[in-house]
This record gives structure tokens, C-alpha cells and sequence, in this order.
């Protein structure tokens, strides 16, 4: 069911909006029925009854965005599987991780890598490396909004603003 042009038909439409319903879906479903208990503790540690391991892998899991999904294809295209190597290397820090930081983490029972560095070193420090990861993120969200909507308008009738608007959501 191809469109002239090269842009979504009717089929390509229907899978996009169930995918988007049921991601939405899912999201409301556990907002709902996941509302015993709203303390961080429980939001960002499961109140620690998970293993270092599945949040480690989680944590890693979730820097893979829509960029990767979109542009690894091309990459390896232009330059073949050497691109491999990348995924490959990707999991040596997160074995170490996993393995090292995460399980010192509980034990400390720090809720992030800028308490560690305020105990470790200074409150200087952790204000210095939370900005500059602040500004950092708002560059990569940015960047995380737009890739996916240009996609959106190369292969939908939506001009560029409203993809932007979407894919903000």
C-alpha cells in the first residue's frame, strides 16, 4: 500500500496511530491503577526490591532514543558493519556499570551520580557537573524532537511545526 511519492498510505497511518494508542494506552493504565504509593523512593528505585542489574540495564536502555533507531541504519549503510563495533563498545561501561557503580550506589543509597560526586568531593562540583548536564540535555531533547519530525513530514502531509508539536508530546 504505497503512496505516490514515497509518503504513508492508509495501512502505514493505522499502524502508526495503533502504536501510538497503545503506548498512550499503557501509560494511563499504570498512572491509574500504580497509585499506592508516589514517593521517589518507589518511583525511582521500585523501593529497592529490584537487583542492580535490570536497573542498570534500564538506565542504558533508555539513552537509546529516536535518533539511534532512525540514523544506525543509514550509518551502517554508508559504512558498513563496522558499526557493530559501536554497540559493541557501548556495553563494556555498561557491564562496568552494572557491575561497579550501580551496586555501591544502593549500598550508599544515593539517588544519583551527583550525590556520590557531592560526597566524594564538593557541592561546587555537583552544581558544576548538574549544569552542565542540564545544558546538555537541552540540547539532546531538542535535537531528540526534530530528527523524528522531519521524518514525520518526509512521509506525512503535516508541515514541519505541527511534527515538531507532535513528536514533543
Amino acid at each position: 500500500m504505497e503512496v505516490e511519492g514515497g509518503g504513508f498510505g492508509t495501512a502505514d497511518f493505522v499502524v502508526l496511530g495503533v502504536a501510538l494508542f497503545l503506548s498512550l494506552a499503557i501509560g494511563i493504565y499504570y498512572a491509574i491503577t500504580d497509585r499506592s504509593d508516589n514517593s521517589t523512593e518507589n518511583y525511582y528505585f521500585g523501593n529497592h526490591t529490584m537487583s542492580p542489574w535490570p536497573v542498570g540495564l534500564s538506565i542504558s536502555v533508555s539513552f537509546i532514543s529516536a535518533i539511534t533507531v532512525i540514523a544506525l541504519p543509514g550509518e551502517v549503510y554508508m559504512y558498513g558493519t563496522v558499526m557493530l563495533w559501536t554497540a559493541f563498545a557501548f556495553t563494556i561501561p555498561v557491564i562496568f556499570v552494572c557491575c561497579y557503580y550501580i551496586p555501591l550506589f544502593y549500598r550508599l543509597k544515593l539517588k544519583s551520580v551527583y550525590e556520590y560526586l557531592e560526597l566524594r568531593f564538593n557541592t561546587t562540583l555537583r552544581r558544576l557537573t548538574s549544569a552542565l548536564i542540564v545544558f546538555t540535555f537541552v540540547i539532546y531533547t531538542g535535537i531528540t524532537i526534530y530528527v523524528p519530525a522531519l521524518v514525520i513530514t518526509a512521509v506525512t502531509p503535516l508541515k514541519l511545526n505541527w511534527s515538531i508539536a507532535l513528536t514533543s508530546l
